[in-house]
């Protein structure tokens, strides 16, 4: 059987979906919607990289301890004036669902707004039910890479201090 002409391949269609992000805690109370798609096995994985890439610039920074090369993490706007931490685990959340946005590059969140919005509780829970659901039908055959976060792990909160 000859080879097939990948140049000519089509992509099979994912299912796009929208969520709206409400708090009613949150003292501006605003709406706003976001648009998603699962993510294809390559996404997935440019996902992964994307989360690494995050987890050294917002948690582990580059270098080693010490080092005089080092370059220490980069820091988060304070929010209501307090101090914001990432953790590797929100890192992974936001880079799934950075790279599952559609839309308008206007209208899209970048990695690090996307962690910013991790402050507000409701708002990171949604971003988790996105992370999942982005890659829902890969996980369902037992593909490794596909759910960002396992049913045991804590909420994907970015912790703010007071």
């Amino acid at each position: 059987m000859p080879k097939i002409d990948v140049y000519n391949l089509k992509r099979p269609k994912k299912e796009r979906f929208e969520v709206t992000f409400h708090d009613t805690r949150c003292p501006t109370n605003v709406d706003f919607t976001v648009t998603f798609k699962k993510l294809t096995l390559a996404e997935q994985t440019r996902a992964i990289e994307v989360a690494t890439e995050m987890q050294r610039r917002f948690v582990d920074g580059y270098g080693d301890e010490g080092s005089k090369d080092r370059i220490e993490p980069e820091t988060l706007a304070p929010i209501d004036g307090e101090v914001v931490y990432v953790s590797g685990l929100a890192c992974k959340v936001a880079a799934f669902a950075f790279v599952a946005q559609r839309g308008p590059d206007t209208d899209r969140f970048t990695e690090k707004e996307l962690l910013q919005l991790m402050v507000i509780d409701d708002y990171a829970d949604k971003l988790g039910e996105v992370a999942n659901r982005v890659c829902e039908e890969e996980a369902k055959d037992g593909d490794p890479l596909a759910t960002p976060i396992s049913e045991e792990s804590s909420p994907p909160t970015v912790v703010s201090e007071t």
